[in-house]
């Protein structure tokens, strides 16, 4: 009977999913650990982390974590796990700690992996993003050399002589206009 009520929550979590996202994980809170409530189930899909609560008459909470808000997730086993399960916590951003006690060992500790892999993809990305930031506050410098040796030295006439002459080629050659070509021109001498 306890399993047809899990299998009905489940697929209640499934059929509010949205377009696309897939469940990868579940875990059902174990019966010792839902004495006074009935069972939690926490699942992980590809877009988010879902600790879905059914109520004790009716109806069910689901708090729903993006993945890229999850912070960090642990799992702590007990020692009589077949008893008191695993605990799983997720520190998040904007939810504070999600804890859930009491959960299938085995399968909390894939939603942990999961959660792990996530977290490490979306701390790569916001690295990524954050070095992508930085460069592009700084007008899309980068300072120091690239390679092994050093630039060349450049006397402070040099480049805007030869964009000067370059643009003039351009001019001869019919690819810019004589008033592209004064703006150009313009544009050098200001930043002289």
């Amino acid at each position: 009977m306890a399993v047809d009520r899990v299998e009905a929550a489940l697929k209640t979590l499934q059929s509010l999913l949205l377009q696309g996202e897939v469940i990868n994980h579940s875990s059902v809170q174990l019966r010792l650990a839902a004495l006074v409530h009935r069972r939690v189930i926490v699942a992980t899909t590809s877009m988010r982390l879902i600790i879905f609560k059914r109520r004790l008459i009716g109806g069910y909470q689901m708090i729903d974590i993006r993945l890229q808000d999850l912070r960090d997730a642990s799992i702590n086993e007990n020692l009589l796990e077949k008893y008191f399960g695993a605990v799983f916590t997720a520190i998040t951003i904007g939810r504070g700690t999600q804890r859930v006690s009491g959960l299938e060992v085995r399968s909390a500790r894939a939603l942990y992996v999961f959660c792990q892999q996530q977290e490490q993809e979306w701390r790569e990305k916001n690295r990524v993003r954050s070095i992508e930031e930085d460069r592009a506050k700084s007008g899309g410098m980068i300072l120091g050399p690239l390679g092994g040796h050093a630039p060349e030295a450049k006397t402070p006439m040099e480049e805007p002589l030869s964009r000067l002459t370059k643009a003039k080629a351009m001019l001869e050659k019919g690819l810019i206009s004589d008033t592209e070509f004064e703006t150009i021109k313009a544009r050098i001498v200001n930043d002289l």
